[in-house]
Protein backbone atom coordinates (compact mmCIF):
# COMPACT_ATOMS: atom_id res chain seq x y z
CA UNK A 1 0.00 0.00 0.00
CA UNK A 2 0.94 3.39 -0.75
CA UNK A 3 3.14 5.15 2.17
CA UNK A 4 1.15 8.33 1.69
CA UNK A 5 -2.55 6.23 1.59
CA UNK A 6 -1.90 4.23 4.41
CA UNK A 7 -0.69 7.18 6.79
CA UNK A 8 -3.85 9.22 5.93
CA UNK A 9 -6.09 6.59 6.58
CA UNK A 10 -4.68 6.17 10.31
CA UNK A 11 -3.97 10.06 10.81
CA UNK A 12 -7.87 10.47 9.87
CA UNK A 13 -9.26 8.04 12.36
CA UNK A 14 -7.18 9.61 15.26
CA UNK A 15 -8.11 12.93 14.29
CA UNK A 16 -11.85 12.20 13.84
CA UNK A 17 -12.64 10.27 17.01
CA UNK A 18 -13.94 12.38 19.88
CA UNK A 19 -14.21 15.67 18.30
CA UNK A 20 -16.24 18.02 18.06
CA UNK A 21 -16.92 21.45 15.40
CA UNK A 22 -16.88 23.35 18.96
CA UNK A 23 -13.37 22.56 19.52
CA UNK A 24 -11.38 25.91 19.73
CA UNK A 25 -8.39 25.25 17.18
CA UNK A 26 -6.19 27.47 18.91
CA UNK A 27 -2.66 29.13 17.84
CA UNK A 28 -0.45 26.26 16.13
CA UNK A 29 0.30 26.56 12.03
CA UNK A 30 0.97 22.74 11.41
CA UNK A 31 -0.48 22.98 7.69
CA UNK A 32 -2.14 19.24 6.65
CA UNK A 33 -4.18 18.92 3.04
CA UNK A 34 -7.57 17.48 3.46
CA UNK A 35 -9.17 14.50 1.32
CA UNK A 36 -11.23 17.37 -0.22
CA UNK A 37 -7.75 18.52 -1.46
CA UNK A 38 -8.05 21.98 0.99
CA UNK A 39 -5.09 23.02 3.00
CA UNK A 40 -5.65 23.58 6.75
CA UNK A 41 -4.05 25.62 9.41
CA UNK A 42 -3.80 22.58 11.37
CA UNK A 43 -5.75 19.39 11.85
CA UNK A 44 -8.30 20.88 14.30
CA UNK A 45 -9.95 23.56 11.49
CA UNK A 46 -10.17 20.36 9.25
CA UNK A 47 -11.93 18.40 11.88
CA UNK A 48 -14.47 21.85 12.22
CA UNK A 49 -15.04 21.07 8.58
CA UNK A 50 -15.88 17.37 8.99
CA UNK A 51 -12.91 16.62 6.06
CA UNK A 52 -10.47 13.73 7.06
CA UNK A 53 -6.62 14.57 6.87
CA UNK A 54 -4.96 13.12 3.72
CA UNK A 55 -1.27 14.00 4.95
CA UNK A 56 0.59 16.54 7.23
CA UNK A 57 1.65 19.75 5.09
CA UNK A 58 0.19 22.36 2.39
CA UNK A 59 -1.87 20.22 -0.55
CA UNK A 60 0.74 19.79 -2.96
CA UNK A 61 -1.01 19.84 -5.96
CA UNK A 62 -0.74 23.35 -8.22
CA UNK A 63 -3.35 25.75 -7.16
CA UNK A 64 -4.76 28.75 -9.15
CA UNK A 65 -7.59 30.84 -8.61
CA UNK A 66 -8.39 34.49 -6.96
CA UNK A 67 -7.08 35.27 -3.45
CA UNK A 68 -9.97 35.81 -1.11
CA UNK A 69 -9.92 37.38 2.12
CA UNK A 70 -13.39 36.88 3.99
CA UNK A 71 -11.83 40.12 6.54
CA UNK A 72 -10.82 42.12 3.67
CA UNK A 73 -6.97 42.55 4.29
CA UNK A 74 -5.32 42.92 7.58
CA UNK A 75 -8.37 43.34 9.74
CA UNK A 76 -7.39 42.34 13.39
CA UNK A 77 -10.66 42.42 14.92
CA UNK A 78 -12.14 40.14 12.79
CA UNK A 79 -11.65 36.53 12.35
CA UNK A 80 -11.37 35.65 8.52
CA UNK A 81 -9.78 33.51 6.44
CA UNK A 82 -8.20 33.66 2.63
CA UNK A 83 -8.87 31.27 0.12
CA UNK A 84 -7.08 30.89 -3.28
CA UNK A 85 -8.71 27.97 -5.17
CA UNK A 86 -8.53 24.81 -3.09
CA UNK A 87 -6.30 26.13 -0.20
CA UNK A 88 -7.40 27.87 2.92
CA UNK A 89 -5.91 29.66 5.74
CA UNK A 90 -7.60 30.73 8.74
CA UNK A 91 -6.60 33.90 10.91
CA UNK A 92 -5.22 32.95 14.57
CA UNK A 93 -4.46 33.87 18.21
CA UNK A 94 -0.26 34.32 17.71
CA UNK A 95 -0.28 35.08 22.03
CA UNK A 96 -3.11 36.81 24.18
CA UNK A 97 -2.37 40.22 22.44
CA UNK A 98 -1.49 39.31 18.95
CA UNK A 99 -3.08 38.10 15.99
CA UNK A 100 -1.37 35.94 13.18
CA UNK A 101 -3.09 37.41 10.64
CA UNK A 102 -3.69 36.01 6.51
CA UNK A 103 -4.61 38.62 3.79
CA UNK A 104 -4.08 39.32 -0.02
CA UNK A 105 -1.73 40.97 -2.03
CA UNK A 106 -1.26 41.28 -5.83
CA UNK A 107 -3.19 37.85 -5.44
CA UNK A 108 -0.83 35.73 -3.26
CA UNK A 109 -1.40 34.86 0.46
CA UNK A 110 0.49 36.96 2.50
CA UNK A 111 0.34 36.68 6.44
CA UNK A 112 2.44 38.55 9.26
CA UNK A 113 1.75 38.94 13.22
CA UNK A 114 -1.02 42.06 14.35
CA UNK A 115 -0.60 43.48 17.58
CA UNK A 116 -3.86 44.07 19.01
CA UNK A 117 -5.48 47.46 19.73
CA UNK A 118 -5.31 48.76 23.34
CA UNK A 119 -7.55 47.56 25.81
CA UNK A 120 -8.36 43.89 23.39
CA UNK A 121 -6.98 40.65 23.23
CA UNK A 122 -7.16 37.89 21.08
CA UNK A 123 -10.06 35.45 20.78
CA UNK A 124 -10.58 32.77 18.27
CA UNK A 125 -8.32 34.23 15.97
CA UNK A 126 -9.30 38.32 16.51
CA UNK A 127 -8.81 41.50 18.89
CA UNK A 128 -12.00 41.41 21.33
CA UNK A 129 -12.67 43.61 24.01
CA UNK A 130 -11.37 42.21 27.63
CA UNK A 131 -14.11 40.37 29.58
CA UNK A 132 -14.53 41.44 32.96
CA UNK A 133 -15.20 38.44 35.24
CA UNK A 134 -15.22 38.29 39.00
CA UNK A 135 -14.64 34.93 41.10
CA UNK A 136 -17.27 35.42 43.60
CA UNK A 137 -20.24 35.79 41.27
CA UNK A 138 -21.12 39.34 42.01
CA UNK A 139 -21.58 41.98 45.30
CA UNK A 140 -21.30 39.10 47.72
CA UNK A 141 -19.91 39.94 50.65
CA UNK A 142 -19.30 36.43 52.95
CA UNK A 143 -17.20 35.04 50.00
CA UNK A 144 -13.26 36.72 49.05
CA UNK A 145 -13.74 37.23 45.24
CA UNK A 146 -11.32 38.67 42.79
CA UNK A 147 -12.64 40.69 40.04
CA UNK A 148 -10.30 40.46 36.43
CA UNK A 149 -10.46 42.09 33.51
CA UNK A 150 -7.13 41.84 31.45
CA UNK A 151 -4.04 42.63 33.39
CA UNK A 152 -6.62 44.29 36.01
CA UNK A 153 -7.47 42.68 39.19
CA UNK A 154 -9.23 43.70 41.88
CA UNK A 155 -9.82 41.49 45.51
CA UNK A 156 -12.09 42.30 48.19
CA UNK A 157 -10.63 44.04 51.33
CA UNK A 158 -11.90 45.08 54.75
CA UNK A 159 -12.49 49.28 54.86
CA UNK A 160 -12.53 48.30 58.64
CA UNK A 161 -14.11 45.60 61.10
CA UNK A 162 -17.86 45.99 60.01
CA UNK A 163 -17.32 47.18 56.37
CA UNK A 164 -15.91 44.97 53.12
CA UNK A 165 -15.12 46.86 49.87
CA UNK A 166 -16.74 44.08 47.19
CA UNK A 167 -15.39 44.63 43.65
CA UNK A 168 -17.61 42.91 41.46
CA UNK A 169 -18.51 43.31 37.24
CA UNK A 170 -21.06 46.38 36.24
CA UNK A 171 -21.36 45.59 32.64
CA UNK A 172 -18.15 44.99 31.38
CA UNK A 173 -16.23 47.16 33.58
CA UNK A 174 -14.80 47.01 36.97
CA UNK A 175 -16.87 48.46 39.82
CA UNK A 176 -16.68 48.66 43.35
CA UNK A 177 -18.89 49.58 46.87
CA UNK A 178 -18.80 49.19 50.59
CA UNK A 179 -20.91 46.66 51.91
CA UNK A 180 -21.66 46.74 55.56
CA UNK A 181 -21.50 43.35 57.75
CA UNK A 182 -25.07 41.63 59.12
CA UNK A 183 -25.49 42.04 62.23
CA UNK A 184 -23.32 39.64 64.22
CA UNK A 185 -20.42 39.63 61.25
CA UNK A 186 -16.94 41.70 61.55
CA UNK A 187 -15.01 41.28 58.05
CA UNK A 188 -11.73 39.30 58.42
CA UNK A 189 -9.26 39.04 55.32
CA UNK A 190 -12.07 40.75 52.78
CA UNK A 191 -14.85 38.28 53.80
CA UNK A 192 -17.94 38.97 56.44
CA UNK A 193 -18.16 36.48 59.12
CA UNK A 194 -19.80 35.38 62.22
CA UNK A 195 -17.08 36.05 64.35
CA UNK A 196 -18.09 37.49 68.09
CA UNK A 197 -14.82 39.42 69.14
CA UNK A 198 -12.47 39.90 66.57
CA UNK A 199 -8.85 42.58 66.53
CA UNK A 200 -6.62 43.76 64.28
CA UNK A 201 -3.89 43.55 66.00
CA UNK A 202 -3.48 40.13 67.22
CA UNK A 203 -4.47 40.08 71.10
CA UNK A 204 -2.82 41.86 74.02
CA UNK A 205 0.13 44.34 71.42
CA UNK A 206 0.77 47.39 73.14
CA UNK A 207 3.53 47.97 70.48
CA UNK A 208 0.58 48.11 67.66
CA UNK A 209 -2.46 50.02 67.01
CA UNK A 210 -5.11 48.27 66.85
CA UNK A 211 -9.47 47.84 66.83
CA UNK A 212 -11.28 45.64 68.04
CA UNK A 213 -15.27 44.43 67.34
CA UNK A 214 -17.54 42.50 70.14
CA UNK A 215 -20.68 42.40 68.17
CA UNK A 216 -21.89 45.97 67.60
CA UNK A 217 -19.36 47.23 69.50
CA UNK A 218 -16.38 48.83 68.25
CA UNK A 219 -13.40 49.79 70.39
CA UNK A 220 -10.20 51.37 69.31
CA UNK A 221 -6.64 51.46 70.98
CA UNK A 222 -5.49 54.90 72.41
CA UNK A 223 -2.50 56.84 74.07
CA UNK A 224 -3.77 57.26 78.10
CA UNK A 225 -1.47 60.25 78.48
CA UNK A 226 2.29 60.27 77.35
CA UNK A 227 3.50 56.87 78.71
CA UNK A 228 0.59 54.78 78.92
CA UNK A 229 -2.08 53.32 76.06
CA UNK A 230 -5.39 51.82 76.54
CA UNK A 231 -5.34 48.48 74.76
CA UNK A 232 -8.45 46.66 73.92
CA UNK A 233 -7.67 42.70 73.10
CA UNK A 234 -10.31 39.93 73.18
CA UNK A 235 -10.58 37.03 75.68
CA UNK A 236 -12.95 34.52 74.19
CA UNK A 237 -15.83 35.93 72.44
CA UNK A 238 -15.59 39.33 74.87
CA UNK A 239 -13.56 42.46 74.89
CA UNK A 240 -11.22 43.26 77.72
CA UNK A 241 -9.80 47.14 78.16
CA UNK A 242 -6.95 47.67 80.39
CA UNK A 243 -4.36 50.38 80.36
CA UNK A 244 -0.87 49.62 80.30
CA UNK A 245 2.39 51.79 80.51
CA UNK A 246 4.68 51.83 77.97
CA UNK A 247 8.13 51.57 80.57
CA UNK A 248 11.30 52.97 80.77
CA UNK A 249 12.39 54.47 77.46
CA UNK A 250 9.22 54.00 75.88
CA UNK A 251 6.03 56.61 74.93
CA UNK A 252 2.76 56.46 73.47
CA UNK A 253 2.08 57.68 70.11
CA UNK A 254 -1.50 57.12 68.34
CA UNK A 255 -2.81 54.48 70.17
CA UNK A 256 0.93 52.34 70.65
CA UNK A 257 4.04 52.33 72.51
CA UNK A 258 7.08 53.25 70.58
CA UNK A 259 11.01 53.24 71.94
CA UNK A 260 12.60 56.21 72.29
CA UNK A 261 15.27 56.70 69.28
CA UNK A 262 18.49 58.91 68.89
CA UNK A 263 18.29 61.05 65.93
CA UNK A 264 21.16 62.57 64.50
CA UNK A 265 20.37 65.54 62.09
CA UNK A 266 23.91 65.56 60.54
CA UNK A 267 24.08 61.63 60.11
CA UNK A 268 27.31 61.61 62.96
CA UNK A 269 30.55 63.30 64.18
CA UNK A 270 30.24 65.60 61.16
CA UNK A 271 31.91 68.48 62.32
CA UNK A 272 31.73 70.56 58.31
CA UNK A 273 27.65 70.10 59.20
CA UNK A 274 25.38 71.75 61.89
CA UNK A 275 23.07 68.95 62.66
CA UNK A 276 21.33 68.24 66.42
CA UNK A 277 20.70 64.75 68.28
CA UNK A 278 17.99 63.71 70.24
CA UNK A 279 16.19 61.57 71.98
CA UNK A 280 13.32 62.31 73.33
CA UNK A 281 13.50 65.30 75.85
CA UNK A 282 17.66 64.71 75.80
CA UNK A 283 18.47 67.35 72.52
CA UNK A 284 22.38 68.79 72.08
CA UNK A 285 22.85 70.95 69.09
CA UNK A 286 26.21 71.15 67.62
CA UNK A 287 27.87 74.74 68.58
CA UNK A 288 31.30 76.36 68.00
CA UNK A 289 33.63 76.08 71.06
CA UNK A 290 35.58 78.86 69.71
CA UNK A 291 37.08 79.70 66.56
CA UNK A 292 38.59 76.52 65.63
CA UNK A 293 36.82 74.03 67.47
CA UNK A 294 33.16 72.32 66.96
CA UNK A 295 31.51 70.62 69.59
CA UNK A 296 29.79 68.06 68.04
CA UNK A 297 27.00 66.36 69.53
CA UNK A 298 26.04 62.61 67.78
CA UNK A 299 24.38 59.05 68.92
CA UNK A 300 26.20 56.72 70.48
CA UNK A 301 23.97 53.41 70.06
CA UNK A 302 21.05 54.72 71.19
CA UNK A 303 21.84 58.11 73.29
CA UNK A 304 23.45 60.83 73.06
CA UNK A 305 27.10 62.17 73.43
CA UNK A 306 29.51 64.74 72.30
CA UNK A 307 33.00 65.37 71.24
CA UNK A 308 35.16 68.54 70.69
CA UNK A 309 36.45 68.21 66.97
CA UNK A 310 39.13 70.55 65.17
CA UNK A 311 38.66 72.16 61.98
CA UNK A 312 41.06 70.98 59.19
CA UNK A 313 43.53 73.38 57.79
CA UNK A 314 41.90 76.39 55.82
CA UNK A 315 38.50 75.98 57.81
CA UNK A 316 36.78 78.10 61.20
CA UNK A 317 34.10 77.88 62.47
CA UNK A 318 30.66 79.32 62.43
CA UNK A 319 27.15 78.46 63.33
CA UNK A 320 28.27 75.20 64.57
CA UNK A 321 29.88 73.74 61.61
CA UNK A 322 33.49 74.30 59.68
CA UNK A 323 33.62 76.02 56.87
CA UNK A 324 35.98 77.41 54.48
CA UNK A 325 36.35 81.12 54.09
CA UNK A 326 35.81 81.43 50.04
CA UNK A 327 34.87 79.59 47.06
CA UNK A 328 33.71 80.47 43.18
CA UNK A 329 32.39 78.52 41.23
CA UNK A 330 32.76 78.81 36.86
CA UNK A 331 29.64 77.42 35.96
CA UNK A 332 28.14 79.71 38.29
CA UNK A 333 26.45 77.13 40.39
CA UNK A 334 25.01 73.45 40.11
CA UNK A 335 24.87 73.39 36.10
CA UNK A 336 24.60 69.66 34.89
CA UNK A 337 24.40 71.49 31.01
CA UNK A 338 28.35 73.64 31.56
CA UNK A 339 31.25 72.29 32.24
CA UNK A 340 33.03 74.34 35.64
CA UNK A 341 35.45 74.16 38.24
CA UNK A 342 35.34 74.97 41.91
CA UNK A 343 38.14 76.46 43.75
CA UNK A 344 38.04 76.37 48.00
CA UNK A 345 40.98 77.79 49.74
CA UNK A 346 43.61 76.49 46.69
CA UNK A 347 41.73 73.48 46.53
CA UNK A 348 40.11 72.79 42.45
CA UNK A 349 37.60 70.39 41.86
CA UNK A 350 36.59 69.68 38.31
CA UNK A 351 32.82 68.42 36.77
CA UNK A 352 33.66 65.28 35.37
CA UNK A 353 31.60 62.19 33.75
CA UNK A 354 31.75 59.43 36.30
CA UNK A 355 30.44 57.48 33.16
CA UNK A 356 28.05 57.72 30.35
CA UNK A 357 25.33 58.27 32.26
CA UNK A 358 26.55 60.01 35.68
CA UNK A 359 27.71 63.66 36.00
CA UNK A 360 29.84 64.57 39.13
CA UNK A 361 28.91 68.13 39.42
CA UNK A 362 30.79 70.95 41.71
CA UNK A 363 29.30 73.82 42.90
CA UNK A 364 29.85 76.58 46.22
CA UNK A 365 27.37 76.39 49.23
CA UNK A 366 28.21 79.24 51.22
CA UNK A 367 31.62 79.62 51.84
CA UNK A 368 32.05 75.70 51.26
CA UNK A 369 31.50 73.66 48.44
CA UNK A 370 29.60 70.78 47.70
CA UNK A 371 28.69 68.27 44.78
CA UNK A 372 25.97 66.66 43.48
CA UNK A 373 25.46 62.98 41.77
CA UNK A 374 23.77 63.68 38.73
CA UNK A 375 21.67 61.23 36.32
CA UNK A 376 21.77 62.39 33.14
CA UNK A 377 19.67 60.52 31.52
CA UNK A 378 16.67 61.19 34.36
CA UNK A 379 16.93 64.60 31.41
CA UNK A 380 17.06 62.57 28.18
CA UNK A 381 20.37 63.18 28.35
CA UNK A 382 24.15 61.28 28.05
CA UNK A 383 27.10 62.69 30.07
CA UNK A 384 30.07 63.81 27.68
CA UNK A 385 33.20 66.03 27.99
CA UNK A 386 31.90 66.49 31.75
CA UNK A 387 28.82 67.81 31.30
CA UNK A 388 25.08 66.60 30.44
CA UNK A 389 24.09 67.21 26.72
CA UNK A 390 20.60 66.16 25.46
CA UNK A 391 20.89 62.94 23.56
CA UNK A 392 19.12 60.34 21.13
CA UNK A 393 18.75 56.64 20.65
CA UNK A 394 17.60 55.91 16.75
CA UNK A 395 17.41 52.12 15.47
CA UNK A 396 17.30 52.52 11.62
CA UNK A 397 14.86 48.67 11.39
CA UNK A 398 12.62 50.51 14.07
CA UNK A 399 12.91 48.51 17.01
CA UNK A 400 13.26 44.42 17.47
CA UNK A 401 12.43 43.37 14.04
CA UNK A 402 14.44 40.35 12.94
CA UNK A 403 13.63 40.74 9.05
CA UNK A 404 15.45 43.71 8.81
CA UNK A 405 19.32 44.65 8.93
CA UNK A 406 19.33 47.80 11.44
CA UNK A 407 21.90 50.09 13.26
CA UNK A 408 21.47 51.63 16.59
CA UNK A 409 22.86 54.86 16.85
CA UNK A 410 23.59 57.16 19.81
CA UNK A 411 24.36 60.68 19.80
CA UNK A 412 24.84 63.98 21.59
CA UNK A 413 24.48 67.24 20.31
CA UNK A 414 28.17 68.24 22.10
CA UNK A 415 29.98 65.20 19.65
CA UNK A 416 29.32 61.76 21.34
CA UNK A 417 28.56 59.10 19.01
CA UNK A 418 28.00 55.03 19.44
CA UNK A 419 26.73 52.67 17.34
CA UNK A 420 25.95 48.60 17.05
CA UNK A 421 24.36 46.84 14.02
CA UNK A 422 22.35 43.59 14.26
CA UNK A 423 24.51 40.73 13.28
CA UNK A 424 24.10 36.68 12.38
CA UNK A 425 24.79 33.36 15.02
CA UNK A 426 27.39 31.31 14.33
CA UNK A 427 24.89 28.83 13.33
CA UNK A 428 23.06 31.25 10.57
CA UNK A 429 19.42 30.43 12.75
CA UNK A 430 19.18 33.75 14.77
CA UNK A 431 19.56 37.15 14.81
CA UNK A 432 21.24 39.45 17.36
CA UNK A 433 18.79 42.47 17.03
CA UNK A 434 19.93 45.65 18.52
CA UNK A 435 17.57 48.18 20.12
CA UNK A 436 17.10 51.19 21.71
CA UNK A 437 16.44 51.05 25.33
CA UNK A 438 16.09 54.68 27.26
CA UNK A 439 19.62 55.89 25.84
CA UNK A 440 21.49 52.22 25.79
CA UNK A 441 21.80 49.64 23.04
CA UNK A 442 20.19 47.15 24.35
CA UNK A 443 19.96 43.08 22.48
CA UNK A 444 18.17 39.94 22.02
CA UNK A 445 18.81 36.75 20.72
CA UNK A 446 15.65 36.05 18.14
CA UNK A 447 15.51 32.90 15.87
CA UNK A 448 14.57 32.80 12.52
CA UNK A 449 12.00 30.50 11.02
CA UNK A 450 12.41 26.98 10.53
CA UNK A 451 12.39 27.93 6.64
CA UNK A 452 15.03 30.94 7.21
CA UNK A 453 18.57 31.52 7.88
CA UNK A 454 20.26 34.80 8.99
CA UNK A 455 22.07 36.91 6.39
CA UNK A 456 23.25 39.99 6.62
CA UNK A 457 22.22 40.36 10.53
CA UNK A 458 18.31 39.48 9.55
CA UNK A 459 16.45 36.47 8.40
CA UNK A 460 15.34 35.79 5.20
CA UNK A 461 14.37 32.55 3.10
CA UNK A 462 16.53 30.22 2.94
CA UNK A 463 17.79 28.07 -0.32
CA UNK A 464 17.05 24.92 -1.08
CA UNK A 465 20.04 22.65 -1.36
CA UNK A 466 19.54 18.75 -2.56
CA UNK A 467 22.85 16.71 -1.98
CA UNK A 468 22.05 14.42 -4.64
CA UNK A 469 21.49 16.94 -7.48
CA UNK A 470 17.93 16.58 -8.10
CA UNK A 471 15.94 13.04 -9.02
CA UNK A 472 18.86 11.35 -8.79
CA UNK A 473 17.32 7.66 -8.18
CA UNK A 474 20.69 5.59 -7.70
CA UNK A 475 22.61 8.04 -5.11
CA UNK A 476 21.30 9.14 -1.52
CA UNK A 477 20.07 12.13 -0.92
CA UNK A 478 19.41 14.97 1.95
CA UNK A 479 17.41 17.96 0.59
CA UNK A 480 17.65 20.71 3.32
CA UNK A 481 15.88 24.11 3.29
CA UNK A 482 16.86 26.19 6.53
CA UNK A 483 15.93 23.65 9.32
CA UNK A 484 14.16 21.56 7.45
CA UNK A 485 15.50 18.12 5.69
CA UNK A 486 13.68 15.09 4.41
CA UNK A 487 16.36 12.10 2.87
CA UNK A 488 15.90 9.99 0.23
CA UNK A 489 14.00 6.54 1.81
CA UNK A 490 12.99 3.24 0.88
CA UNK A 491 9.07 2.16 1.20
CA UNK A 492 8.52 0.47 4.24
CA UNK A 493 5.65 -1.32 2.65
CA UNK A 494 7.32 -2.03 -0.67
CA UNK A 495 10.96 -2.58 -0.79
CA UNK A 496 11.31 -1.94 -4.59
CA UNK A 497 9.89 2.01 -4.02
CA UNK A 498 11.92 4.68 -2.95
CA UNK A 499 10.43 8.32 -1.79
CA UNK A 500 12.96 10.63 -3.95
CA UNK A 501 13.11 13.89 -2.26
CA UNK A 502 14.30 17.37 -4.09
CA UNK A 503 13.66 20.83 -4.27
CA UNK A 504 11.01 21.95 -6.75
CA UNK A 505 11.17 26.12 -7.12
CA UNK A 506 12.73 26.52 -3.45
CA UNK A 507 10.31 23.99 -1.69
CA UNK A 508 10.78 20.82 -0.23
CA UNK A 509 9.33 17.91 -2.48
CA UNK A 510 9.45 13.67 -2.13
CA UNK A 511 7.83 11.59 -4.32
CA UNK A 512 7.35 7.85 -5.09
CA UNK A 513 9.42 6.24 -7.46
CA UNK A 514 9.78 2.19 -8.60
CA UNK A 515 13.35 0.69 -8.29
CA UNK A 516 14.23 -1.25 -10.96
CA UNK A 517 16.45 -3.68 -8.82
CA UNK A 518 14.66 -2.72 -5.54
CA UNK A 519 15.53 0.06 -3.15
CA UNK A 520 18.41 -0.30 -1.19
CA UNK A 521 19.94 2.31 2.16
CA UNK A 522 23.32 3.20 2.91
CA UNK A 523 25.50 2.82 6.23
CA UNK A 524 23.39 6.35 7.35
CA UNK A 525 19.98 4.50 6.57
CA UNK A 526 19.46 7.02 3.39
CA UNK A 527 17.99 5.30 0.82
CA UNK A 528 18.77 4.91 -3.37
CA UNK A 529 17.79 2.28 -6.01
CA UNK A 530 20.35 -0.29 -6.65
CA UNK A 531 22.13 0.20 -9.84
CA UNK A 532 21.35 -2.68 -12.57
Amino acid sequence: MNRMILFAALFGVLLLSGCTGTEECGTDRAYVCGEDGNTYTNACYARQAGVRVAYEGQCTQNVTGQCIDSDNGKNALEAGAVSVGTQLYNDSCAGATSVYEYYCTDNAVQSETVLCPAGTECREGSCAAYLCSDTDGGRVQDVLGTVRKGAENRTDVCVDLGTVTEYYCLGNDIADIELACESGESCLNGVCAQLACIETDGGYNIYAKGTLREGSNVYADYCSGISSVREYYCSGDNAVPVTASCGDGYYCSEGACAEYTCRDTDGGRDEDEYGTASKGSDEGADECYDADTVTEYYCSGNEVESTRIDCSSGKICEDGECVTQECSDTDGGNDRADYGTVTVDGSTHRDSCTDLYTLTEYFCDGSNYDDATILCTGYNELCWQNECSPAECDDSDGGRDESIYGTVLISTTNGYSYSESDSCSVDLRSVREKYCSDLKVESVVMDCAAEEVCNGGRCMEAACSDSDGGLNYITPGTTTKGAESATDECDPMDPIDIYECYCSGNEIVCTPHACPDGCRTDSEGIGYCNPL
